[in-house]
């Protein structure tokens, strides 16, 4: 029997993907020498093991609704906003609904939405966003919502406060990005209207919640946990566990 060698070269290929699950799909194995146009071609396999998990066609990092985020820690985080927002402003009958704590490997890591940074911590389940319906009004639509809600000055303050209770230290509020809303009697500006909506954990303590998956980050070429600081380091791990960059052994994060 005859087997065409085109053929033979993608069995062989897809074997080596399955066996090592991430990784370059080198050019011996693909046939033929490099170039210049068949390196910008050239495939990485994503990446298969246990900091990924799979539902509904997507990817997600950890557990699809919660992401690498404390069972129950976002949820507790809505109940005691709203808890605390109708002790010190009873009449706005506040009402915390959640919009979303994951999001898919691949929309995390799109660079093309004009609304999504590439790298988002949603990526991770390491965000927070929330519906703010009042009793007046069900807010469904942040875009709008926003710059009304960015408005009422004691519904920012009572968020300012909240977020200074201890334990709530090692979360952020959106509402801050654009510089406002910094102390009591300031309002969001800018960025922090477009995310008065958005929760999410601090830089700085990213790398407690990827320390449980270290060997597994090594595999991708994640060599120090501790250097994840931010969305850029972040988009580098959606992108790699994706395989559509390289995942060698010699690549760090940046």
């Amino acid at each position: 029997m005859i087997i065409d060698e085109k053929y033979l070269r993608e069995i062989i290929r897809s074997s080596i993907i399955k066996e090592i699950g991430f990784g370059k799909v080198s050019s011996d194995v693909r046939g033929g020498s490099s170039s210049s146009s068949e390196s910008e071609s050239e495939e990485y396999g994503a990446y298969e093991g246990p900091l990924v998990s799979e539902t509904g066609g997507k990817k997600y990092i950890g557990n699809p609704q919660t992401g690498l985020s404390p069972p129950g820690f976002w949820e507790s985080f809505r109940n005691r906003l709203q808890i605390f927002i109708n002790s010190q402003y009873p009449s706005i009958g506040i009402e915390i609904d959640n919009l979303g704590i994951t999001r898919d490997l691949d929309a995390a890591a799109n660079a093309g939405h004009p609304d999504r940074a590439s790298g988002s911590k949603h990526g991770a389940g390491l965000a927070q966003d929330v519906y703010f319906h009042t009793r007046a009004q069900r807010f469904t639509n942040y875009k709008v919502d926003n710059k009304r809600l960015a408005k009422d000055e004691k519904l920012v303050n009572a968020i300012i406060k909240f977020m200074k209770l201890p334990d709530n230290n090692k979360v952020l509020w959106g509402g801050t990005f654009g510089g406002g809303a910094q102390a009591e009697g300031s309002l969001p500006q800018g960025h922090g209207i477009t995310e008065f909506h958005h929760f999410e954990f601090k830089n700085e303590f990213l790398p407690e919640f990827f320390k449980p998956y270290e060997e597994e980050l090594k595999k991708i070429g994640i060599e120090d946990v501790n250097s994840i600081r931010g969305v850029k380091d972040l988009a580098n791990i959606y992108n790699k566990l994706l395989g559509t960059v390289p995942a060698s052994t010699d690549s760090k994060v940046k």
